[in-house]
């Protein structure tokens, strides 16, 4: 899957540029849609089509691209049969289905980090001040986990997590700058955005 494959996602994402937040929120609620997506998908036949989930940009046609690179993977895979409920199989007739979850998930989440996030968005992410990098880590944490700290790290979890996962790489740096605003008798999460 190419990035060609969503322009309009991404010149919805790049018109957020100056509001760090808001871009970070969007790629954490296109993130978080991705396993939702792929595990709706195997409920049904290859060719499912879902409607565009809601988000702070229009996901009709990331929506689209996702199930159309689940299909072709599916196809590929040859699954093209709805994959049966964990209730009606046992433990041992369940592995496929998680295999193909954990695989397609996999994929996706690669793609969007590293196609969109890091190639189409990492100039606009790289010119951000640490306010602006602190921002944009906010919102992709509020996007992707509805996970909102007080403080969030200056450098940017696009670029400094590696291969650890980004939600991972958010927490551990969140909850070391939580327990030093708890040291100074300040809540370690926001509660303006959990209200």
């Amino acid at each position: 899957m190419a990035s060609a494959d969503i322009p309009k996602t991404i010149g919805a994402l790049q018109s957020k540029a100056r509001l760090p937040f808001e871009l970070g929120l969007a790629c954490g609620q296109l993130l978080h849609m991705i396993p939702f997506l792929v595990t709706t998908h195997l409920d049904h036949r290859a060719d499912y089509k879902h409607n565009p989930l809601d988000a702070s940009i229009d996901t009709v046609e990331f929506t689209a691209a996702v199930d159309g690179q689940v299909e072709r993977l599916r196809t590929l895979d040859d699954h093209l049969d709805p994959f049966p409920s964990d209730l009606e199989v046992d433990r041992k007739q369940r592995r496929p289905r998680r295999k193909a979850k954990v695989y397609y998930t996999s994929l996706l989440e690669t793609w969007m980090r590293e196609q969109i996030i890091v190639g189409e968005l990492g100039t606009i992410l790289l010119a951000y001040d640490v306010l602006a990098t602190q921002q944009f880590n906010k919102g992709l944490d509020w996007g992707k986990n509805r996970l909102a700290w007080r403080l969030y790290p200056s450098q940017n979890v696009v670029f400094e997590a590696g291969d650890e996962d980004w939600s991972a790489w958010l927490k551990r740096h969140c909850e070391q700058l939580g327990m030093m605003s708890a040291r100074e008798g300040l809540s370690a999460l926001d509660e303006s955005l959990m209200g």
